[in-house]
């Protein structure tokens, strides 16, 4: 019985990985919207900064609890908010 548990609790492990690298790059097409277009009149700077500074203690969790998917995935949305304040504070 272990064994079935083990093989699949492995391969959610692997789907997890997956997932989290890939859900951030999910916010490309909205970067690349934002970055040629020069148009940030529909994005809110203090949603984009809360996003940000709440990663803060995801963060710091994550790190305490040595949890690999989901720091890589709270360090890849930190970078995607981080552009996307960055824009928007250039562009608007």
């Amino acid at each position: 019985m272990n064994t079935i548990i083990d093989n699949n609790k492995k391969k959610i492990e692997a789907i997890v990985y997956v997932i989290s690298f890939l859900m951030p790059f999910m916010t490309l097409p909205q970067i690349f919207i934002i970055y040629f277009n020069k148009d940030v009149s529909c994005l809110s700077l203090t949603t984009y900064s809360l996003y940000l500074i709440l990663q803060i203690p995801m963060l710091l969790y994550m790190i305490l609890i040595k949890t690999k998917p989901l720091l890589i995935n709270t360090v890849l949305w930190m970078i995607m908010y981080s552009l996307i304040i960055i824009w928007i504070l250039i562009y608007r």
